[in-house]
């Protein structure tokens, strides 16, 4: 069967064929990246993710550190030194599921409250740890 139609032009099956080979450049370009050294779609969606869980940690941190200032306030001027001591261990997760501990860092008449958290594998002390400071503001 021949894709040439009477007139010499591409017939419908070669217009198929045709759209197929378009679509597959376009998916092909998206995910590779395309001309020019941009980001591909997968490197895109890659770090949107990433900020995403950053973005979650840092609404997560600020709501402890309410829960602390709340903890000061009820407790004599005494700040909770481990999750247990706030009433509400469970808080104190990251978005991973592993507990955050924190301590606390005095700058000039500020504290801040510094959490850590050991980052998506769990282990303490390597590059995917996830350190965060607030202000406490009490």
């Amino acid at each position: 069967m021949n894709r040439m139609n009477k007139r010499g032009g591409i017939g419908a099956g070669g217009l198929g064929l045709l759209a197929l080979l378009i679509a597959l450049l376009i998916i092909l370009l998206m995910y590779f990246g395309g001309f020019g050294g941009g980001k591909s779609y997968m490197q895109t969606v890659s770090s949107a993710r990433k900020q995403a869980v950053e973005l979650k940690h840092e609404i997560d941190t600020h709501n402890l550190t309410q829960l602390i200032a709340a903890c000061y306030l009820s407790n004599d001027s005494k700040l909770p030194k481990t999750p247990e001591e706030t009433g509400n261990e469970a808080a104190f997760r990251d978005p991973w599921g592993h507990q955050i501990t924190f301590t606390y860092e005095k700058v000039g008449d500020k504290t801040f409250v510094v959490y850590h958290s050991n980052g998506p594998d769990g282990q303490a002390g390597n590059e995917d740890d996830v350190v965060k400071k607030d202000p406490l503001g009490i």
